[in-house]
């Protein structure tokens, strides 16, 4: 149980460094203090009304926060670029990736050098090690 004070800022604050099972307003009332206890010692949670609107408020703020990819993401890549470095990843040679997406080999090699230069990387086992650790598998 954490006793915050009533400023925005601290409030937020308190929240962000977590850990507590409730947060209570310092200058609550001791009747809401000895309940708020009494609740949190019972396992519940527990958040008075306005420290709660903060929360929502400042998750609701965050979660509108547009984020840029960095220049190495997934985000950069076409539908068929995370086709393919999906199939790198599971072993196929460009040739084998042609046959499958029923395209041309030099249009694969182009999207394997348009995936290296996006994702600032130096090979296809760079591409194969990238693609596995972000869960890329190759679609059967």
């Amino acid at each position: 149980m954490i006793g915050v004070p009533d400023t925005e800022a601290d409030i937020l604050a308190c929240i962000e460094v977590g850990g507590a099972s409730g947060y209570l307003l310092q200058n609550a009332s001791v009747e809401d203090l000895v309940s708020s206890v009494m609740a949190v010692a019972a396992g519940e949670t527990l958040c008075s009304p306005r420290i709660a609107s903060l929360a929502f408020s400042r998750v609701s703020t965050l979660a509108r926060q547009t984020v840029e990819p960095g220049p190495n993401s997934l985000a950069h890549l076409t539908r068929r670029e995370l086709e393919i470095i999906a199939l790198i990843e599971g072993g196929l040679s460009n040739k084998e990736i042609a046959t499958r997406l029923h395209i041309e080999v030099q249009t694969v090699k182009n999207h394997v050098h348009n995936i290296l230069d996006k994702l600032q990387l130096d090979g296809r086992r760079e591409a194969a090690r990238y693609a596995k650790e972000r869960g890329l598998a190759p679609s059967r």
